[in-house]
């Protein structure tokens, strides 16, 4: 049967199924290379726009990362410094101490090396921190677990100071 067009007109009976439609026959011949196009104009508007978040978005985390390097060892140390030196001292006069450290150190540049240098500060701090409490308690338990604390305080201190020799030495002897 055909219809006003022209075309074959098929009837759908039961289980029959729909005949399928050629969009490629009806489209201009232009249409495919003017939507490609169109489609490329919009992936690199899209990828310029993803491009621009990322950089915005690495700027704005690279300003916390130097904030953190910055910061957060100053913080540390005031941390376990005490009760009168956290009240006393704000944390930029740690980085200031900090920072004098490590030029008296030998301005080292080895990010590792710094860190150690930083954790062998804070450790010295903190056992400091615990002799005095054990010498300002009345308390034999209490003193007996702040001298403890800070004689193994001590060892790791000591390890860390031969780390740190044993870095410095073998960056002599390649050089």
């Amino acid at each position: 049967m055909k219809s006003k067009n022209g075309n074959q007109r098929r009837s759908l009976r039961r289980g029959a199924s729909a005949p399928s439609i050629k969009l490629a026959d009806s489209a201009p011949a232009d249409f495919e290379t003017a939507a490609g196009g169109a489609i490329a104009a919009a992936n690199a508007s899209a990828s310029a726009e993803v491009v621009e978040r990322r950089l915005l978005a690495e700027r704005h985390f690279g300003e916390m990362a130097t904030t953190l390097a910055e910061t957060f060892s100053p913080s540390v140390l005031q941390a376990v410094s005490g009760e009168a030196y956290q009240r006393a001292i704000h944390a930029g006069g740690f980085k200031v101490y900090l920072d004098r450290f490590l030029a008296a150190a030998g301005s080292p540049t080895d990010p590792l090396e710094i860190m150690l240098i930083e954790q062998l500060v804070c450790a010295h701090f903190q056992i400091e921190n615990l002799m005095a409490k054990a010498a300002n308690t009345l308390n034999l338990q209490e003193v007996d677990i702040y001298t403890k604390s800070y004689v193994n305080a001590m060892a790791e201190y000591r390890r860390g100071l031969l780390a740190l020799s044993e870095i410095r030495a073998r960056r002599r002897a390649r050089s």
